[in-house]
């Protein structure tokens, strides 16, 4: 199938074959080789190839939702907008009392913002979800 398949699909044949793994089904040379080909994949051709010999069901399409995917985008974007908000604020601070007769201060809001903005950087690249739902 030429259809592109997208992260939760490529997560779902993982599972399947951790599945096959922690049954025996697969070695360790073999279950590696597919973790590799899985995560590689760009259509659900692709993946199904990597679980055909194997007794579990078959990967098909994941039924997207719009909505679902509108709120990952949003919450996304807050985010940012959340960490930006935060670093202005903190650097403020810190430019109001920051200085004294001997110079600057440690620039301290490095620790605030950098570690944030670290981790909202890898999850935006790596377009891993943690929805906070509530």
């Amino acid at each position: 199938m030429s259809l592109r398949a997208g992260d939760s699909d490529r997560d779902r044949t993982i599972v399947l074959l951790r599945e096959a793994f922690a049954q025996g089904r697969l070695t360790d040379v073999e279950f590696n080789e597919r973790l590799t080909l899985a995560a590689a994949a760009r259509t659900f051709g692709e993946l199904e190839v990597l679980t055909d010999d194997l007794p579990l069901q078959a990967v098909t399409p994941a039924v997207v939702d719009i909505d679902e995917l509108e709120h990952r985008r949003l919450a996304r974007r807050n985010s940012w907008i959340v960490w930006f908000t935060t670093g202005v604020i903190v650097m403020l601070v810190w430019l109001l009392t920051g200085r004294s007769d001997d110079g600057w201060s440690f620039f301290w809001p490095i620790w605030v913002i950098g570690p944030w903005g670290i981790v909202l950087l890898v999850r935006t690249a790596t377009n891993t979800h943690h929805d906070i739902k509530g």
